[in-house]
Order: C-alpha cells, then sequence, then structure tokens
C-alpha cells in the first residue's frame, strides 16, 4: 500500500510584524523545527484515523461520506484537519491513517512560537493534494485554510516561509473584494543572509497569543504611529536586501522602536514577557534584540556584528531565564516544503 511523508519548517519573523497585516513587507527566515506528515492507505475504505503528536495530541477518527467526514461519536474534531480535508475535496477510496507531528516546535510542554500551526497546514494540505494528484493548487490552498484558521486575520508571511525555506521578504496587498487568499497580491523574493551579521534565537518561557493580539488590534482605530511603523518596516526590508550589516542593524533597531510605539498605543504587550529587559540589554552591548511575530513572549532574536558579543549577551539572557535555541539563522539554508512517495 502507498504512502507519503511531507515536511515543513518554522518560521522566525525577523522584521516587519504588525506593519506586513498593511501591506508593508516582512522579513521572514525558515527554521530547523520541521511539521510532518505521514498518509498511509488502509483496507478499510470509509475509515480516516488521525494521530497527532505535539498538536492537539491524541487520536481522532472519522468516516468517509464522500462529500466530506464524519467524526467518530462524542469525539471532539480537529479544525485545521477538517478545513485541509474539505479544501482538498479527497475521494480516496481506501482508507487513510494520517499522522500529524509537531512535537520539535515544543520545549517540553511548553509551545515556543515558531510557526507551527502554519507549518503543518502547508504539509498537510500538500500532502492531500499531492496524494489526490493535484498538487498544482496546494500553495494557495495552503494559505485559503490557514486564513480561515486565523479567521482572516493572519499575513500569511508563516505559510509563505514554510513553502518556500530559507530567508525571504514577504509582502501581501489585499484585493479588498472577497476573492480572499487566491486574489490577493502577494510577493515573495528570496535574499541573502547578510554576511558578516550574527544572531542567536532566545525563548522567553512564556506562551503568546497572536489571535488575541490581532483580535485586540482589530477592535480599535487606525492611528497615526501606524504609518511610522509602515515607514520602518519598508526602510528595515530594503536594509535586509542590501545585506550591508551596519544598515540591517540600524534600520533593525529603528522598527523595533517603531514597534515598541506601536504597541504602547495599541496595549499589545509586545515586549512583555521578558523581551523589554532583554531590548535594554541588548543596547548597552551595541547589539540589536527583538521580540519575533506578535510578541508579549515566544521567541525573540538578538542581532550583531560579532560572534563573541552575541554569544555573551546570550549568555546574560540565559541569566534572565531565556534559554538559547539551536536555531541556526546565519546562512538561513534550511530547506523548504518537501513531499516524498514511501515504499513501505
Amino acid at each position: 500500500m502507498k504512502s507519503l511523508l511531507a515536511s515543513a519548517p518554522g518560521k522566525l519573523v525577523l522584521c516587519g510584524e504588525y506593519a506586513v497585516l498593511e501591506g508593508k513587507p516582512a522579513i521572514s527566515a525558515a527554521v530547523n523545527r520541521r511539521a510532518r506528515v505521514t498518509l498511509r492507505e488502509t483496507s478499510d475504505a470509509a475509515q480516516i484515523v488521525v494521530t497527532t503528536a505535539g498538536f492537539e495530541a491524541g487520536t481522532y477518527r472519522y468516516r468517509s461520506t464522500g462529500s466530506g467526514l464524519e467524526p467518530a461519536c462524542d469525539q471532539a474534531g480537529l479544525p485545521l484537519f477538517e478545513s485541509a480535508w474539505a479544501v482538498a475535496t479527497i475521494d480516496t477510496g481506501a482508507g487513510l491513517s494520517i499522522e500529524l507531528d509537531t512535537e520539535a516546535f515544543f520545549l517540553g510542554p511548553k509551545k515556543l512560537g515558531l510557526g507551527s500551526s502554519a507549518a503543518l497546514t502547508v504539509a498537510l494540505v500538500h500532502a492531500l493534494l499531492t496524494w489526490q494528484g493535484d498538487a498544482t493548487r496546494a500553495d494557495v490552498s495552503s494559505r485559503l485554510v490557514h486564513d480561515v484558521l486565523q479567521q482572516g486575520r493572519g499575513s500569511g508571511v508563516d505559510v509563505a516561509t514554510s513553502i518556500s525555506g530559507g530567508l525571504i521578504q514577504f509582502q501581501r496587498e489585499r484585493s479588498g473584494n472577497s476573492g480572499g487568499a487566491a486574489s490577493d497580491r502577494i510577493s515573495v523574493s528570496d535574499i541573502g543572509w547578510p554576511e558578516g551579521l550574527e544572531a542567536a534565537v532566545l525563548f522567553s518561557g512564556v506562551a503568546a497569543s497572536t489571535p488575541m493580539k490581532l483580535k485586540r488590534l482589530d477592535a480599535q482605530a487606525r492611528r497615526p504611529v501606524s504609518d511610522r511603523l509602515a515607514a520602518a518596516a519598508v526602510a528595515a526590508a530594503a536594509a535586509w536586501q542590501g545585506g550591508a550589516v551596519a544598515a540591517v542593524l540600524a534600520a533593525t533597531d529603528d522598527f523595533v522602536s517603531s514597534l515598541a510605539d506601536f504597541s504602547a498605543t495599541y496595549d499589545l504587550d509586545v515586549f512583555g514577557g521578558g523581551h523589554s529587559a532583554l531590548i535594554e540589554l541588548a543596547a548597552k552591548q551595541g547589539l540589536v534584540y527583538k521580540p519575533c511575530g506578535a510578541g508579549g513572549g515566544d521567541v525573540g532574536v538578538v542581532l550583531g556584528d560579532t560572534a563573541d558579543r552575541v554569544a555573551h549577551f546570550t549568555k546574560c539572557a540565559e541569566e534572565n531565564g531565556f534559554k538559547l535555541l539551536d536555531l541556526d539563522l546565519v546562512g538561513s539554508d534550511v530547506e523548504g516544503l518537501t513531499v516524498e512517495w514511501m515504499h513501505d
């Protein structure tokens, strides 16, 4: 019986958070933590068994009805899986055993905040559509599914990074019509890691909720501070594209300052979870530190022009309760989405 394995990396947004929601560029790096999806054909033509590790750990059973899925009696479903299945519109002709593995995105019981749901969505949608023989629409379908799961609030930068791998500049200009992700103007360009730029990633130990922060932002009127953040995001993206280390550090530092004003104005607590203290510490050591993503916990990145200073900073950060993660950003050659057939 046939089987298939798909995997996709997580992401770290290095610049452009929140501004990317308004169509401005963001810089994002794929990280060497991967979501893995395995599909195996089984003898029961109607039964779909989904097992999960990391993400909503457990076993979920469905019956394929031809027009969709029917969960087992008295069992909670998996919205991510059900959304992906609906988009793929699979007619297997056979049963399926599906394994969803995001354990790499956890440190013990704590979720790291490296885009596990986007990576899993990408791997799952591509696996299902490849199984169906219809992989040509998988990229767009991944964005559609993740948009649904985020109730349309996300930018899609995490999905794009999981598909592309490496270091990318991402920009999404929304169409404003009912077409959704399929009709938005999305641009993704690969960029090289700036030569001589050193980096390390630190975990705060505090979980952060991106959906909650985006919901709070949505509930408020747009204010002039958003224009400053947008301008800083554009300047930072240009600096990263240019590749000069001094320019990258200066532009990223300016973006952090703009993000601090933005966070305070909208009461988003982006710099909670200990990030604020590390920003001050980095500045004293001639480095730049910023939370990544929605902030308020999860992970942050320190950037500098010498490995020794970055290493010294990480030791100080660990003394403040942060955990250095084994994520090698320098070079940013992490492979993007992979899908392969296996022979059992």
